[in-house]
């Protein structure tokens, strides 16, 4: 069983492991472009927070 699918669980986990860490640096680089637009811009805004959300969902599944 991986670190991710522990964590997924709610069992145990290593949080640091090079996987969960890729995670979390792309998810700060996605919510940094995010909030670094300006709120007049919202298709693009909608956008990113679609592609977003489609990553988490791949990264879940």
């Amino acid at each position: 069983m991986t670190e991710k699918e522990k964590m997924l669980t709610g069992k145990y986990n290593l949080g640091w492991n090079a996987e969960l860490t890729a995670e979390r640096e792309q998810t700060k680089d996605l919510l940094f472009d995010f909030n670094n637009t300006k709120p007049t811009l919202r298709k693009e805004r909608e956008q990113m927070n679609k592609r977003s959300l489609d990553e988490r969902v791949k990264y879940a599944g």
